[in-house]
């Protein structure tokens, strides 16, 4: 464990617009939700430069035989992301795969992105300021490649 993530309270990011770069990605579950958790660093030269910021992204599991494998939905927030930030990169939209699709096309990326606070809880009670947690909202653009 970091020591910064052993204090109760924390600096709080201020929701706004951040330039940012990938980190890592992990698949978890959530509620037996299939989820990507992408991680994004919030870049120098602006406010909270250096700190992490996660993109949720919510994924279905298909089945092939005994082996489980997950994908994201065709209408979901990872597929307008992508499309929007690499649709002009795609050579042909109608051949791509939903299954090949995977946010290590975020690597070596600059990104503007949409940082926002969390507010409720998933029972939707209120969380108290002092450590409502941020999340990236949206992707907005590409800013440039390194």
């Amino acid at each position: 464990m970091e020591m910064e993530d052993d204090f109760l309270i924390q600096e709080p990011i201020e929701p706004g617009q951040y330039r940012m770069v990938y980190e890592s990605h992990r698949r978890t579950d959530f509620r037996s939700q299939p989820k990507w958790e992408v991680d994004f660093r919030i870049q120098p030269n602006q406010p909270n430069a250096g700190r992490v910021v996660t993109r949720y992204y919510n994924l279905e599991q298909i089945n092939e035989g005994s082996e489980k494998r997950y994908r994201a939905k065709r209408n979901s927030f990872f597929v307008r992301d992508y499309i929007r930030l690499f649709g002009d990169e795609i050579a042909n939209p109608a051949s791509m795969r939903l299954s090949r699709m995977n946010p290590i096309i975020f690597i070596d990326r600059v990104l503007l992105a949409e940082v926002s606070q969390v507010t409720r809880d998933s029972q939707r009670q209120e969380i108290p300021e002092l450590i409502r947690p941020v999340k990236v909202s949206k992707l907005i653009r590409l800013e440039d490649v390194f």
